[in-house]
C-alpha cells in the first residue's frame, strides 16, 4: 500500500498542475476532463474496496465507485456537447463528495484531530458548485476548472498531513503517558483498524480467560468431592 500511496501522491500531484496549466483547454473538454477525473476516483475506489479492503467491509465505497463509473459514462458519452448539463452533473458530484469529505472531518474533528482546512475547502467547494449549478456558464466553469487542479493536488497533500500530524499527535500523546512510541505515520482509517484487531485480541483473550476459570471451578470441585 506505501508504494500505491506513492504512484497516487505523483499522479494526482501532476494531473493538479497539468490542469492548472492547462486551463483553457480543460475548460473546452470539460465533460471528457471531468469525466476522466470520475473515473480515476472510481476505479481508485474499484481497487480499495473490491481488492484489498473487500466488497462488503464497512464504510465500503465499492457500490459508491460503481454509480460513479455510470455517472462518467452519462457525461463523457450522453450530454452530447451539451455545456450546461455538463456543468449541473459537475456540481452535483462536487457537492456529493465534498459532503462525504466534511463527514470524514467531522470525524477526525470529533478525535481531537486537525481538520479545519479540509473542512474550510470541502465548504467553499460546494458553495461555489451551488453557484456553478445555480448559473452553469463559463465563468463558473472556469472557477471550477482551476479549483479542480487545486483539488487533485489537495486530494493527496491533505491525506499526507494529516497522517504525519496524526504521527505527531501519536507519539507526544505516547511520551506523556509512557506508552510505547507507534511506529511509522498512520493515517486514522489504519489507526482505527489497529484498535478494531486490538479490541479483536482482547475478546479472543477474555474467552480463554473464562474458559480457564471454568476449568479452574471444575478442578476445585472435584478436589472438594475427593
Amino acid at each position: 500500500m506505501k508504494l500505491w500511496r506513492m504512484i497516487k501522491f505523483w499522479l494526482y500531484i501532476v494531473a493538479g498542475i497539468l490542469v492548472l496549466i492547462f486551463n483553457k483547454f480543460c475548460l473546452e473538454n470539460a465533460q471528457y476532463v471531468v469525466g476522466g477525473v470520475m473515473i480515476a476516483y472510481a476505479i481508485e475506489d474499484l481497487i480499495v474496496w473490491g481488492v484489498v479492503k473487500g466488497v462488503v467491509a464497512e464504510k465500503t465505497k465499492f457500490f459508491e465507485a460503481i454509480i460513479l463509473l455510470v455517472l462518467a459514462f452519462i457525461l463523457i458519452f450522453l450530454v452530447n456537447d451539451e455545456y450546461n448539463k455538463c456543468l449541473i452533473i459537475w456540481g452535483v458530484w462536487s457537492i456529493i463528495r465534498e459532503g462525504n469529505e466534511i463527514t470524514e472531518c467531522m470525524i477526525r474533528l470529533s478525535k481531537k484531530r486537525p481538520a479545519l482546512l479540509n473542512l474550510a475547502e470541502s465548504i467553499i467547494v460546494i458553495v461555489l458548485s451551488v453557484t456553478m449549478i445555480m448559473e452553469p456558464g463559463e465563468h463558473h466553469a472556469h472557477v471550477h476548472i482551476y479549483l479542480l487542479g487545486i483539488e487533485l493536488i489537495l486530494e493527496v497533500i491533505f491525506p499526507f498531513a494529516n497522517m504525519y500530524i496524526d504521527r505527531y499527535l501519536a507519539v507526544r500523546h505516547a511520551k506523556k503517558h509512557n506508552l510505547p512510541i507507534p511506529e511509522g505515520p498512520l493515517t486514522l482509517e489504519e489507526e482505527e483498524e489497529n484498535i478494531e484487531e486490538l479490541v479483536e485480541e482482547l475478546q479472543e483473550l477474555k474467552k480463554e480467560l473464562n474458559e480457564a476459570n471454568l476449568k479452574l471451578k471444575e478442578y476445585e470441585s472435584k478436589q472438594e468431592a475427593q
